[in-house]
């Protein structure tokens, strides 16, 4: 059956389907602390696939242009890899996940593997049919069938989603978007902190790691209770705290994901629901913990208005001659997942990247925390992203340290560094 693109779907096909299509490859790797079958874990997948709709969508060109196309499910039987090492796993994961996707032929991929102990499956998806949160969906449902074949999830179907929002674009709600987003816009915001970046043609990336100790984590758990803001605002407003002391910004965007999930059926449903959207960040010469608290009230207005794609506000300040090229050139976001000792799940990711910069905080185990920058590898040196890590490390401690001081006066230097 044949359905039309989702807004966020159309926002990827009608700029991003121009770039490199390894930029938008969406990778997860379920790791099993035991020996499965090839055929166990085939046989699961295919279940997955058949359960899941947006897992059989083909991108069709037609007369009123491109649509999806939900196919009928067809047992396949994937590739299979035995490795005798991580390190030979991984280098094949990612390999797998820096191979172009076919953008009209099979938009989601994957291999089953085997090592001396363990077993598992690496899922290679394009962004267009999967998102972030929909990784927790796919190996929480593999498990779920490996354990039982006759495992039946509630999901929304591909259609009813289509239906879903284009009853929203005719709702009050989604007027009230507009109003929002226009006033966001109102201030004119800089959306291009790297404004050369733009008009790249070599989207190459690499990364650097960073690990938290837990110990500085709690902390900062402790002072988002006790001042009511979450973790989230918190790792934004150092986020946007070093981009205001680095690059002189006051008044700009940063890219943030909202959920877009809001029924039990489709926080059970692969797809792509989670979209990112611009945080018009006002950077203000008073404390970190009065700058954070604006961030927390601006995210909670973006979480009242998740339903509003990028491809929506982008229609909308066109129509409104209000002139974006881009709405962000940096990404920040903060992912805590829960620890299943069933499986363990990884998110790799490719060697491609459709902005310049992506800070992530990440933690798969509530003692390990890891902060991840992503870089266009033509824009920033190692050096300067070790730097940059290094800095956003000694600003989270001194504003640990001083949460009611003035940003200004928050040094972006540790104190052991310091002595």
């Amino acid at each position: 059956m044949k359905f039309k693109l989702t807004s966020s779907q159309k926002n990827f096909y009608n700029k991003n389907f121009t770039l490199d299509s390894q930029i938008w490859n969406q990778g997860v790797m379920e790791i099993f602390p035991k020996v499965y079958s090839y055929e166990q874990i085939n046989n699961a997948y295919n279940k997955l696939v058949e359960a899941h709709d947006s897992l059989r969508v083909k991108l069709v060109e037609t007369e009123d242009g491109i649509v999806a196309d939900v196919r009928e499910h067809e047992y396949i039987n994937y590739r299979f890899w035995q490795v005798q090492t991580e390190e030979e796993l991984m280098q094949m994961a990612q390999d797998f996940l820096n191979a172009p996707i076919d953008r009209y032929g099979l938009l989601v991929n994957c291999a089953v593997f085997q090592t001396p102990t363990t077993s598992g499956i690496m899922i290679n998806a394009h962004h267009i049919v999967v998102d972030g949160f929909s990784a927790l969906v796919m190996a929480e449902h593999i498990n779920n069938f490996l354990k039982d074949e006759n495992f039946a999830p509630v999901i929304q179907k591909y259609s009813d989603y289509v239906e879903k929002e284009e009853k929203h674009k005719k709702s009050r709600r989604y007027n009230k978007s507009q109003e929002f987003w226009l006033k966001e816009f109102s201030t004119n915001p800089q959306c291009q902190i790297f404004p050369t970046a733009e008009n790249a043609i070599d989207f190459s990336s690499t990364e650097l790691n960073q690990d938290i100790p837990a110990e500085l984590f709690n902390k900062i758990k402790a002072i988002c209770d006790e001042r009511e803001i979450s973790p989230a605002s918190f790792f934004n407003t150092v986020n946007a705290t070093y981009l205001h002391k680095r690059y002189g910004v006051e008044n700009f965007t940063i890219g943030v994901p909202v959920f877009n999930r809001t029924t039990a059926d489709e926080l059970n449903t692969i797809g792509l629901y989670m979209h990112l959207v611009p945080l018009v960040v006002s950077v203000k010469e008073d404390s970190f913990m009065e700058n954070a608290r604006r961030i927390e009230d601006s995210q909670m207005n973006l979480f009242r208005h998740q339903s509003f794609t990028q491809q929506d506000i982008k229609v909308l300040l066109g129509e409104n001659n209000i002139s974006v090229n881009q709405l962000f050139d940096v990404v920040s976001d903060f992912q805590e997942f829960t620890r299943n000792d069933e499986y363990e799940m990884r998110i790799p990711y490719g060697n491609s990247l459709s902005v310049p910069i992506e800070m992530h905080i990440q933690t798969f185990d509530e003692n390990k925390y890891n902060l991840k920058i992503r870089y266009r590898t033509t824009y920033f040196t190692e050096q300067d992203i070790q730097i940059m890590l290094n800095s956003i490390v000694a600003l989270t401690e001194n504003a640990l340290k001083n949460p009611d001081k003035n940003i200004c006066d928050l040094e972006m230097v540790s104190f052991e560094d310091k002595e």
